[in-house]
């Protein structure tokens, strides 16, 4: 489905069923080794094929096996492109081998699941697609958008926290109604972000300078604006769709979460004072941040 654009560009909410295969095998290869996977024999050789290649511990360090004992640039791109190709053609072959089984053994529930979901979200964006993308980007002081946005439903994701934004993947099990619009504005504003980080205005470009000024470590600046974006989001769904909504971050206790983690309060309260003095610009609001949940912790709130 396509809410085609207007004052914001086109954003299109689609599901796939290879994708979905797709993610339901690297949510179990990405379960701890020790954990018994209950899975039909189909999908554990697809697991065990992905797992031959997946290592868990940076995003390129599986590509690095064609390209640690390179000679020369030529040499590395070469590795780098070989090792891409083996990748690419175990996933693929894992998620052939596995459709079968997910179709018989998953689809009857994710695909209803899925189905339910589009329409949903479909009926509650398309009226107001606009004036929401305006006011997120509005909130993160940025100008500056993307051609178009793509939205990928899945019903079971990878990614522990249920999304993520490059590219802007949903899960339906763990977001639905207005938290799966809430998830899907919180991983585009990931993606506007990304669009307008060369410009000066942004908020996380005044987060940024506001940490190097004080001598704090850029990963501050970046739990600060993703609980921004947690609170804005939260927030600008409430305003279009009503009061009595209980925004994601209330609802799965992230404030909490993030006060252990920065050793300081970060409470709905706190974030909404800062949320109000948003029209002051992107960094009044980079200083509230700091001077108010800056803490002096570890920083690593997801």
């Amino acid at each position: 489905m396509v809410l085609g654009a207007g004052a914001t560009p086109a954003l299109s909410l689609g599901y796939s069923l290879p994708f979905s295969v797709y993610q339901h095998l690297m949510h179990l290869v990405r379960q701890p080794l020790q954990q018994d996977v209950d899975v039909t024999t189909a999908f554990a050789v697809a697991v065990a094929r992905i797992r031959a290649v997946y290592l868990p511990i940076g995003p390129f360090n599986a590509l690095e096996f064609g390209a640690a004992g390179a000679a020369t640039s030529a040499d590395l791109g070469a590795g780098l492109r070989a090792r891409a190709a083996v990748i690419a053609d175990a996933i693929g072959t894992a998620t052939a081998e596995a459709e079968g089984a997910y179709r018989a053994e998953r689809w009857p529930e994710h695909g209803p699941m899925l189905v339910e979901a589009l329409e949903r979200a479909h009926a509650l964006l398309a009226p107001h697609k606009d004036e929401l993308l305006t006011r997120l980007a509005s909130a993160l002081g940025v100008e500056a958008q993307t051609e178009s946005y793509e939205v990928h439903l899945v019903p079971v994701c990878h990614e522990p926290t249920g999304g993520y934004s490059h590219p802007t993947v949903v899960s339906v099990a763990v977001f639905q109604g207005l938290h799966l619009v809430e998830a899907i504005l919180h991983e585009l504003a990931h993606v506007m972000m990304q669009a307008g980080r060369e410009e000066p205005g942004a908020l996380a470009a005044a987060l940024g300078a506001a940490c190097r000024r004080r001598k704090r470590p850029a990963r501050l600046a970046l739990e600060l604006l993703h609980v921004f974006v947690f609170h804005a989001t939260g927030e600008i769904v409430r305003e279009r769709y009503g009061a009595e909504h209980v925004p994601h971050a209330q609802a799965r206790g992230l404030y909490a979460r993030a006060s252990a983690l920065l050793r300081a309060e970060v409470s709905e309260h706190v974030i909404g004072e800062i949320w109000a003095q948003r029209q002051e610009g992107p960094e009044v609001i980079a200083e509230r941040l700091l001077d108010r949940v800056g803490g002096h912790g570890r920083t690593g709130a997801g």
